[in-house]
């Protein structure tokens, strides 16, 4: 929204009709005044799990190593995002290793600009820490 330039009435407008509609996604209910093409949308399990999927919960159970990837040029999670998911990662009790990697130069789908494509760099970095752990 930053880069939209909306007056601050408008922008805080919308910012409110977000939140509506996670609460809805989340709890199933309040969707009054939210557009039917708008509720078809977002009212789906997919979207549900991803505003309620909790990776806490799931780490704290995975027993083996984690290699957790970041690309350094990712606009959707920032950075810190892995460094939180390494932290939980290490404090489990009687797991195998975790490391974080921060890429240089690739996206969230550590591939170069439009490419979807794994980057040298990358496949090197899994086949490494393959190596380290294996």
């Amino acid at each position: 929204m930053n880069q939209m330039k909306l007056p601050a009435a408008e922008r805080q407008n919308r910012i409110e009709t977000q939140k509506k509609i996670i609460a809805a996604v989340i709890n199933g209910r309040g969707w009054e005044g939210i557009p039917d093409p708008i509720r078809r949308q977002a009212d789906t399990p997919l979207f549900k799990s991803m505003l309620t999927y909790d990776p806490a919960t799931v780490l704290e159970k995975v027993k083996q190593p984690i290699l957790i990837l970041h690309g350094d040029l990712d606009t959707v999670m920032p950075p810190g995002e892995a460094d939180r998911l390494t932290a939980l990662a290490q404090a489990r009790k009687k797991a195998g290793t975790t490391e974080v990697i921060h890429v240089a130069n690739v996206n969230q789908t550590l591939s170069q600009g439009g490419d979807k494509t794994l980057t040298p760099q990358v496949a090197a970095a899994i086949a490494e820490w393959i190596k380290k752990i294996g």
